[in-house]
């Protein structure tokens, strides 16, 4: 072997992490080139209607005329975006992906956060959120903006672990702008406080903070105000009486004929466990580390998608990526986030393309059965705390 041959070799064994990340960047805009042609009536119906919008009234001063129903903080971005010139199509597309890689990025930090490891860590997750056929579907084909809120929903629980509170819930607040379904992460900041007491509940008011921060640029646009930015997330509770959304829970199990009495009492089932959870955990007087802040997270929004009605297959989103984190530290149970994105990854295509592989009852067996499991070991591995 020569002496450039050496040093070549040498010089990726050093950099392997960076190649590796290099490489998988590139894969990954590859496929979603390739994935960006497709158009689902969501996306025409909805997202692309919403730009012409917006585009034809001027822009940012078309948030004037905005009769979207997402939040303000998204539509002030969408309306950015029509200043892009190039075709309406792909450049909406882009703005999603682009939330790919920055969620990508905060997930291999927060793995490193938490498990160490420092560029393999980082690369491995990196490149395994980035590719995951979750998060390419749901951005790249699907033409869905999931990961916008999930990526500042993942970068809160990295400020959680890094004890930078104020900054932690400034951002969830952000991520609240955004969508909805970042509240289902919420249990989780109300757990770290009762168990670790490292921080005060005045930290919770950097909530609203984040959230009206995030959702001023839009406001000073509209004419609606801060009125019909509450309208429009009152408004997003609005699916008819229909139990059961394409995620498979247990909503499948039951009949949308008796949905006033099972709504009522899922969301009651819902609370309870989350009462439970949290008398078991005082109890046993635990605290929470930073792995446990991880499994936990996941466990939390895992909880509302699979007994909470209303529930939509891209619901669980943040859980499917804080899966993939969790799962670095804990190699035995990588099955797990496995079988969890199959069950998913199955609604998507019927969603998608009508294609049923498994019918939606047993793959919410499935998930109920695996969470269970889930549940007994994240539980009895959580310890309580030493004496001060």
């Amino acid at each position: 072997m020569s002496k450039y041959e050496k040093n070549f070799i040498a010089f990726c064994e050093k950099n392997m992490g960076y190649i590796f990340v290099a490489i998988m960047t590139i894969i990954g805009v590859y496929v979603r080139s390739i994935m960006l042609p497709f158009m689902t009536s969501d996306y025409t119906s909805f997202y692309l209607e919403w730009y012409n919008q917006l585009k034809e009234c001027g822009g940012v001063w078309g948030l004037a005329e905005y009769t979207g129903d997402y939040s303000y903080a998204y539509a002030f971005l969408l309306s950015l975006v029509t200043y892009i010139p190039i075709p309406a199509t792909i450049s909406i597309k882009l703005f999603y992906i682009l939330f790919d890689f920055v969620g990508a990025i905060v997930a291999g930090a927060l793995a490193n956060k938490v498990y160490s490891g420092g560029m393999n860590t980082f690369a491995i997750v990196y490149s395994a959120v980035l590719l995951s056929p979750l998060v390419m579907l749901n951005s790249a084909h699907w033409g869905q903006c999931d990961f916008i809120y999930s990526s500042f929903v993942l970068l809160s629980i990295y400020l959680l672990v890094s004890k930078k509170y104020a900054w932690c819930f400034f951002v969830y607040g952000i991520a609240f702008s955004f969508k909805l379904q970042a509240m289902f992460i919420f249990p989780l900041f109300i757990l770290v406080y009762v168990l670790n007491k490292k921080f005060s509940i005045l930290h919770f008011a950097w909530i609203p903070v984040g959230f009206l921060a995030s959702s001023l640029p839009g406001m000073m646009f509209s004419k609606k105000g801060l009125a019909g930015l509450l309208n429009i997330y009152f408004g997003q509770l609005q699916h008819g009486e229909l139990l059961a959304l394409n995620y498979p829970n247990i909503y499948y199990w039951v009949s949308s004929e008796h949905y006033d009495m099972y709504s009522k009492a899922g969301i009651l089932l819902m609370v309870t466990i989350f009462g439970f959870a949290t008398f078991c955990l005082v109890k046993k007087k635990a605290y929470l580390t930073e792995n446990h802040i991880v499994a936990l997270g996941m466990w939390c929004v895992l909880c509302v998608v699979y007994f909470c009605p209303k529930i939509h297959e891209r619901y669980g989103f943040v859980a499917e990526i804080l899966s993939i984190i969790w799962v670095v530290g804990n190699k035995k149970w990588l099955w797990y986030p496995i079988i969890m994105g199959l069950t998913v990854l199955f609604s998507y295509f019927a969603v998608l393309y009508g294609y049923y592989l498994y019918n939606y009852q047993d793959m919410a067996l499935v998930n109920i059965v695996t969470f269970i499991v889930f549940t007994m070991y994240l539980f009895s591995d959580i310890k309580a705390r030493e004496e001060e």
